[in-house]
């Protein structure tokens, strides 16, 4: 039987690159945070108009979503069975961006960044595991008189991402020439909220016969149905990177194109347990001797989760 919350090999190996990037891009950020506490209140005299402007953007993008589920499922109809997935959902959304003036006279020229977004993920469900041909109230194929024909027997868990997807981070931005173009690199911490609906479906169908391993249920077929759901929502953290090139300038406005990649830790609890009981029912409507069945479920995600995307950005960045 496999533990639930085991890790994969390949999941340890994505926590230890996820470590040590976080721990990076979290030592840029306080670094830059640092460098913004010295600084002197009055810019020197010696910057450029720019490098004393604040910047304000903001940009539209789309991204994939990553992240690994698993559940598991048990009951008196069906053994025990657990599954996981890999979820891949495609999102879109916009976001508003701020960049302080330069915080340092360095190579780079250094700028603290945060940015706030809000994104749609469009989701299907995902049937994270299953068993049978679950489906709606099970039923007994016309022309058939055995337990075996009873249509709708089985049980599954699927998992549906909300649509509205919340996010931000904070960090600093760096400005190089590379190709006579302008390239920014921002690490950064990020946040992000979301939810999952969870949904959890049994259908089961015998014979009401006392005689063993009797099949010919008509007219004493006996069927349960169940069906549950519930949301859960994530708060997650981790590093961000994110690489910008300019396009091309529009009066006062520039234009950029980006990439980015982010890794997301899941806080506090990821794991959601329904248990439901459904009583059995007859198809001559007579009375059944069976005893209601205890339907359990447990929905979890892995700790870690990842975004990729890209986008582009209009900034408010006048020439002097």
């Amino acid at each position: 039987m496999r533990v639930l919350t085991r890790l994969p090999m390949k999941s340890r190996y994505r926590r230890v690159f996820a470590r040590f990037g976080f721990c990076g891009i979290l030592g840029s950020v306080a670094l830059a945070a640092l460098y913004a506490a010295a600084a002197e209140a009055d810019a020197p005299a010696e910057r450029s108009a720019l490098d004393r402007r604040w910047i304000p953007s903001a940009s539209f993008y789309t991204a994939g979503l990553i992240d690994d589920r698993v559940a598991r499922m048990e009951s008196d109809t069906s053994p025990f069975k657990d599954g996981d997935s890999l979820g891949l959902l495609w999102s879109v959304g916009g976001t508003a961006d701020m960049a302080s003036p330069v915080i340092l006279d360095v190579p780079g020229k250094p700028r603290m960044f945060a940015h706030a977004d809000v994104g749609f993920v469009y989701s299907l469900e995902d049937p994270v595991t299953s068993e049978g041909d679950p489906g709606g109230t099970p039923r007994l194929v016309e022309g058939s008189n055995t337990a075996e024909a009873i249509a709708g027997v089985g049980s599954s868990v699927r998992a549906e991402a909300k649509p509205l997807v919340l996010s931000g981070g904070i960090g600093s931005v760096f400005e190089f020439e590379v190709l006579d173009r302008a390239l920014r690199i921002r690490p950064t911490l990020e946040w992000m909220y979301r939810r999952d609906t969870m949904k959890a479906t049994l259908g089961g169908g015998e014979s009401e016969s006392p005689i063993p391993n009797e099949t010919e249920c008509v007219p004493d077929c006996r069927t349960v149905f169940i069906k549950h759901q519930t949301e859960k929502g994530y708060h997650s953290l981790g590093p961000g990177i994110e690489v910008e090139t300019d396009a091309g300038r529009f009066g006062d406005f520039l234009l950029g194109f980006y990439g980015s990649f982010r890794a997301y830790y899941i806080l506090g609890d990821r794991k959601a347990e329904l248990q439901s009981r459904g009583s059995w029912s007859r198809f001559d409507g007579q009375a059944t001797t069976r005893e209601d069945t205890v339907f359990v479920t447990r929905y979890e995600r892995e700790p870690w989760h990842y975004r990729f995307g890209m986008g582009f950005r209009v900034l408010w960045s006048p020439e002097e």
